[in-house]
């Protein structure tokens, strides 16, 4: 079973924002993959690559995820570690499960992984629309 990560888009409202940000990040560096970087060293990175996926929080609620396709690491110019996660090119929506925000990254059991949101079930209704009627219960 792929292990997942937990992470706070911290500032960013929608899928959409994130996806502006990170393609505007990838082209600051010339192209290349999504990546996602972390001063902290993942233990268990070897279950998280290749089956695994970023899910992202945004506004108390996780909205989306990216499947996680590499890990890689390297030192800053002042000699600290730190570590990218090659990302998918495109998150993908996922029913919104509220979720307090944090800083850093936690990992995230496939138990406890929100699906991928239904668009049979909700249409073309923007995440946040769909948040908000889950959380009255009328989704």
């Amino acid at each position: 079973m792929a292990l997942h990560l937990l992470r706070s888009a911290m500032g960013i409202a929608d899928i959409a924002a994130l996806e502006d940000i990170q393609g505007r990040r990838a082209a600051a560096r010339g192209g290349g993959p999504v990546m996602s970087w972390t001063r902290r060293r993942p233990l268990r990175a070897a279950e998280i690559v290749g089956g695994g996926s970023l899910y992202w929080i945004m506004r108390g609620f996780i909205r989306a995820r990216q499947p996680v396709l590499g890990f890689e690491e390297g030192t800053d110019e002042d000699g600290r570690w730190f570590g990218l996660f090659v990302l998918a090119d495109r998150p993908i929506p996922v029913e919104p499960v509220e979720q307090k925000g944090f800083q850093g990254w936690r990992y995230l059991e496939a138990a406890k992984a929100p699906p991928d949101l239904d668009p049979a079930r909700t249409g073309d209704m923007p995440p946040d629309m769909v948040a908000e009627l889950k959380s009255l219960g009328l989704l």
